[in-house]
């Protein structure tokens, strides 16, 4: 991996994990000694349906799509952007096969561990519970809420709430795989982006 793209992906690992409640200078260097910076093209499966997921991932730069695929049919189910932490969450910690595939969207840089240095990690440091929790909350709780919406809304409101509190998915995610997102056509997607410009 390009230097310059390395050091800046663990300096910014590094401010976001800092802000953390409890995460300690020690913590955050043990993470980063063992890490894998990884340079990543767009369109890059990172796991794929009925793999076990084995590694944790950290996004620097980039987006990734994690995808359902039950051998008919294909549905994007969440995006994660900078400053996220991300895998097939079920199957890594169950160790079961992974319901879903990862799909880089744009060149990404991703700062990744793998479940034997995910566990490492909290033997080393077992009051290292307390930002772990702070980083799945998190996580879980923006699907949660995305999720709730998704089942109740209508499309419009549904895309209204998209671009006031997820407005990353709308400004880089291609239509294609929003509209697969939120449930309705391309063309329709298109007709209501159109119509709520014009309101």
């Amino acid at each position: 991996m390009n230097a310059s793209k390395s050091e800046k992906a663990y300096q910014y690992f590094k401010e976001v994990v800092a802000q953390l409640e409890g995460a300690t200078p020690d913590m955050i260097n043990h993470l980063v000694a063992n890490s894998e910076a990884r340079l990543l093209d767009k369109h890059i499966h990172l796991m794929e349906v009925g793999e076990v997921a084995d590694e944790l991932y950290f996004i620097a730069e980039g987006v990734v799509m994690q995808r359902f695929f039950d051998g008919s049919r294909e549905k994007a189910v969440s995006f994660h952007f900078e400053g996220e932490f991300f895998t097939s969450f079920e199957s890594f910690i169950q160790e079961v096969p992974s319901e879903f595939y990862l799909r880089t969207l744009a060149s990404t840089t991703l700062l990744v561990w793998s479940k034997k240095q995910y566990e490492r990690f909290y033997q080393t440091f077992p009051t290292a519970i307390r930002p772990n929790r702070d980083v799945f909350q998190s996580y879980f709780l923006r699907e949660f809420k995305v999720k709730t919406r998704l089942l109740t809304y209508t499309p419009e409101n549904l895309y209204k709430y998209l671009l006031m509190h997820e407005p990353q998915i709308i400004q880089r995610v291609p239509l294609t795989y929003i509209a697969e997102y939120m449930g309705i056509s391309q063309e329709y997607l298109s007709r209501l982006r159109k119509k709520i410009s014009l309101s």
